[in-house]
């Protein structure tokens, strides 16, 4: 079944940080591994809360398109999108699926309909940004699969306890 993506509308905004908050919390257990305890809770305290901030600013922004995928007519995923027409670069900022549909080709959905959309605003690249971790790799599987190719021009944090 192919889920239906539409712009979001405001009474969904609560219902993605929820999922979004719990889609992403392997990859922030992978940066607190990666990084060890001490440095992961300086770099990010009270990152949960932080975090939701973050995705309900996003899929409120009106510089940004924000996309919701419906299943059996529940909102299912979210992809935000930035189009930056002065350099024609496009950018997924945001991709979340809800743990319960995930694996089941709503985040593929999102980022074919993501590539087509930034394409049609005229946007010459598509990019997006992921951890390294375990916690990601079904993110870098969805992005692989939809035709990303990563780059190695991450920056490198070098860190030196004091």
């Amino acid at each position: 079944m192919t889920p239906e993506i539409r712009p979001i509308v405001p009474d969904e905004v609560a219902e993605c940080v929820r999922f979004g908050l719990e889609s992403f919390h392997p990859g922030f257990i992978s940066f607190r591994e990666q990084l060890g305890a001490d440095l992961f809770n300086a770099l990010r305290p009270d990152w949960e809360q932080a975090h939701s901030r973050y995705i309900e600013e996003a899929c409120g922004d009106e510089d940004k398109e924000t996309w919701v995928s419906l299943v059996d007519g529940a909102v299912a995923g979210f992809i935000v999108l930035v189009a930056n027409t002065d350099t024609a670069l496009g950018e997924i900022e945001l991709l979340a699926v809800d743990p319960d549909h995930q694996g089941r080709g709503v985040g593929t959905a999102l980022n074919e309909f993501a590539v087509n959309r930034l394409h049609e605003l005229g946007m010459q690249f598509a990019i997006v940004s992921t951890g390294t971790g375990p916690g990601h790799a079904p993110a870098r599987r969805s992005y692989d699969k939809a035709g990303f190719a990563p780059m190695a021009i991450q920056p490198q944090m070098l860190v030196r306890r004091l």
